[in-house]
């Protein structure tokens, strides 16, 4: 009797220690996983399509929801699946200006469509981070890009594709803070203005005097001719 009583205390003491050993384990397993240095957890963030990173992630726990409001999540802002279907930059706007100050201004790579003035005013700010900037179909003017434009010495990429308000002049500025550009895209597919039906060099020109590093220049629908 006296054995049985040792062997069932001592079987109830493993079961003790084993349950609080498991609990210690899953408990240090919790701390590393939420000890891992934000940048890590961002290669992996960025895997998952941006709209379900925005509404799931930041709500696991809290350690998620402040690697997600940080600068390691938006290097790289690819917004076109989701602006592509957006009518204007009424809603666009807000979303990049809120990306890029989640950032801390550190965007090397925005894409998105139909970007308004407050948007490229927020991009802007971005200065020697950004490297690649693709806008097409957006409704930024001349006056916009005058009025916003800052140095933006490291962008190496320009897509101004289908931006129907912006005329040599607006390029002109992006030749003139730009100089590390080496690919500009320029495609008018959606075809010229009746406005603007007739031919016009001033773009190739602008072109030629101001961006002399481009090494790639995406030019479809131009209207100038051929000389």
């Amino acid at each position: 009797m006296g054995f049985s009583r040792n062997t069932e205390k001592s079987k109830k003491r493993v079961v003790t220690s084993s349950d609080e050993q498991t609990a210690v384990v899953l408990k240090e397993e919790r701390r590393r996983w939420e000890a891992l240095h934000p940048e890590i957890l961002a290669l992996i963030f960025v895997k998952i399509p941006l709209d379900e990173m925005v509404r799931s992630v930041p709500f696991v726990c809290k350690p998620w929801m402040e690697v997600v409001a940080g600068p390691y999540c938006w290097r790289d802002i690819d917004l076109q699946p989701w602006s592509e279907c957006r009518v204007d930059g009424h809603a666009v706007d807000p979303v990049v200006k809120k990306l890029i100050r989640w950032s801390k201004c550190t965007v090397q790579r925005l894409s998105t469509f139909r970007i308004g003035e407050s948007g490229f005013s927020a991009v802007a700010n971005c200065g020697i981070y950004l490297k690649v900037l693709e806008i097409p179909n957006s409704g930024i003017t001349d006056y916009m890009i005058l009025k916003h434009i800052k140095p933006l010495p490291n962008l190496t990429l320009l897509d101004i594709s289908d931006c129907a308000n912006i005329t040599a002049k607006g390029i002109e500025a992006f030749g003139t803070h730009c100089k590390s550009l080496i690919h500009l895209k320029r495609n008018m597919w959606n075809g010229p203005k009746p406005s603007t039906h007739l031919l016009d060099d001033s773009e190739a020109e602008i072109i030629a005097n101001t961006m002399p590093n481009v090494q790639r220049l995406e030019f479809f629908y131009a209207q100038f001719k051929s000389e």
